[in-house]
């Protein structure tokens, strides 16, 4: 039963106490169960989307990738490998929460009006190789004690007027060789006493007509 507006499981061994996330839109929210506990044992849950596979979330559904502990940062992951597709609806939004993980290597993301990915404290959202873009009105937040991660040779690229990267105080970026985030056609980014972080050279940001 939903009890609480989000998928909850009434299962005993399921870490699903309805204050496991902050907020949460009645019927739209989806949590991961964040923990399954058996005996003296946790384990995580990872969602792979494949070559081919693809993933939606209609408008305004908030989907949380959820864990148990943000300072251990254990928590579960969502997947997109290469060749896959993620299509995120008007207002749809991809939280990682308490731990949780969102690892895009080189999915096709196709960016709903105000659509988001938003990682809080102890959590990340990590890209890999290829293009990444973020355009049609999408936006990523990083949170204070959150991270953004590109491995070498990664673009992140925020194309129009109302794309943006928000990076909160305290949030960090932690960038590969050779890869670089580019703000375009009206794109901007928002940042406030964030930690830019690379173990060799970067590219770094590259402003194009940006906000």
């Amino acid at each position: 039963n939903d009890r609480y507006g989000y998928n909850t499981v009434n299962y005993p061994y399921f870490f699903n106490s309805p204050q496991i996330i902050p907020f949460n839109r009645q019927g739209l929210t989806y949590v991961t169960p964040g923990q399954f506990n058996t005996y003296f044992e946790d384990f995580g849950l990872k969602i792979i989307a494949e070559a081919g596979d693809t993933m939606i979330f209609a408008d305004s559904v908030w989907f949380f990738v959820n864990g148990s502990d943000p300072v251990l940062t254990l928590g579960d992951t969502l997947l997109l490998e290469h060749g896959s597709t993620l299509l995120l609806g008007e207002d749809a939004e991809i939280f990682t929460y308490n731990g949780g993980v969102l690892i895009n290597e080189g999915a096709d993301v196709q960016w709903g009006d105000a659509s988001c990915h938003r990682a809080f404290t102890g959590t990340s959202i990590n890209y890999s190789g290829h293009n990444h873009i973020v355009d049609n009105g999408g936006f990523i937040v990083i949170d204070g004690g959150a991270k953004l991660k590109l491995s070498d040779s990664t673009i992140l690229t925020f194309d129009g007027a109302d794309s943006y990267l928000k990076l909160k105080p305290n949030s960090d970026v932690e960038v590969g060789s050779n890869s670089k985030i580019i703000f375009k056609n009206g794109a901007y980014l928002d940042a406030d006493s964030t930690n830019f972080s690379c173990s060799t050279s970067w590219q770094g940001i590259v402003l194009e007509n940006a906000g």
